[in-house]
């Protein structure tokens, strides 16, 4: 599968907010495996659980402040 690379000519706020939360969904999406390669400082295996979490509240704040 191909994928298209979109050339960016301008950032704006909503722009931001987008790229933000794609980012973060797919850093949730791969949650599982960010948990199998974390070994530093304590293999734990809660990395990617401990990030989801984060961007999870992360998108819930962003959304809420939609206006500014």
């Amino acid at each position: 599968m191909e994928s298209t690379i979109m050339q960016i000519t301008y950032l704006d706020g909503k722009r931001m907010r987008r790229a933000l939360i794609a980012g973060a969904r797919q850093l949730i999406k791969y949650k599982d495996q960010l948990n199998k390669i974390n070994v530093f400082p304590v293999a734990d295996n809660d990395t990617g659980t401990n990030l989801a979490g984060t961007m999870t509240a992360m998108i819930g704040g962003i959304s809420m402040n939609k206006e500014q």
